[in-house]
């Protein structure tokens, strides 16, 4: 075990309540060179019972598969003993996805920023992906918050699925602000703020943010409603995005775009030095 660098565990509720009531009680395993960890559970309440008995000091990527929702205790839960469980500076990625699709008629929640503030104190993370179907309500101060705690963010996703609307966002020059933050953010899911957006500011929109080099972007603007008034100025602001490939990627809500584009899902990509129009 001393040697072990990658994990992966696939147990059910029962066989941690059957552990966990033995008379000789569970002890607490050291993993000293484990690097990856992979679980399968079913829910993120067992995870959190399984992660009382392990010491991961080194620990640098987390995975995690429900098979089924949790909700939203359970998550505040669980991002709030994290930093108790994992090296603060080792860990750099945390995933957590379902098995299968949540089918259970669950009441609807928000991930806030009381939730993910505990994660500040991983200062290396570079994927935070929560593919959990819940809203995300987040202002754009309390998202560039966070942002500035987490300098090497690559991929920032959360409740991708989409099944509740998000009830915040982000405006263009909040997220120029945040690609200052995180200097290597290639993939980002959020809502966009565009209203009364209608000129660029002058000179450079993205701040004199230089081109990054064989890195592409995939910027998943979800379901925000583009006001038709900011279609040709919004379309200026991402023409000169400092990527050498960009997708912009509209959601499938029933206001995505609806007015400005004409349909239902839209992807844009935008090769470098290309003199496409964006947004049409």
């Amino acid at each position: 075990m001393r040697d072990l660098h990658f994990l992966h565990v696939e147990l059910h509720d029962a066989v941690i309540d059957y552990v966990q009531s033995t008379p000789s009680g569970p002890s607490t395993t050291t993993f000293p060179t484990l690097f990856f960890c992979d679980l399968s559970f079913q829910s993120l309440a067992t995870v959190w019972r399984f992660f009382d008995h392990l010491c991961l000091p080194v620990i640098e990527q987390l995975s995690i598969r429900l098979h089924t929702r949790p909700i939203e205790l359970e998550l505040e839960s669980f991002l709030a003993g994290l930093p108790g469980a994992c090296n603060h500076k080792s860990l750099f990625k945390i995933l957590i996805a379902p098995c299968t699709y949540f089918e259970e008629d669950l009441p609807p929640y928000h991930i806030k920023f009381q939730h993910l503030r505990p994660l500040t104190v991983f200062a290396n993370i570079r994927m935070l992906h929560l593919m959990i179907p819940c809203g995300v309500d987040l202002n754009e101060r309390e998202l560039l918050r966070l942002a500035s705690s987490w300098p090497h963010l690559e991929v920032f996703a959360l409740g991708e699925e989409e099944l509740y609307p998000a009830s915040s966002s982000i405006t263009p020059g909040g997220f120029v602000q945040l690609l200052g933050l995180c200097r290597s953010l290639s993939r980002f899911s959020f809502v966009f703020d565009t209203h009364d957006y209608t000129h660029i500011p002058q000179g450079h929109p993205w701040n004199g943010l230089g081109t990054a080099k064989n890195r592409d972007a995939e910027i998943r603007v979800l379901n925000s409603v583009i006001e038709e008034e900011s279609v040709e100025a919004l379309g200026n602001f991402f023409q000169v995005a400092p990527f050498p490939k960009f997708e912009l990627v509209f959601g499938k809500g029933p206001l995505a775009c609806e007015n400005a584009l004409g349909g239902e899902a839209e992807i844009v990509t935008l090769p470098e030095d290309s003199a496409s129009q964006c947004c049409s």
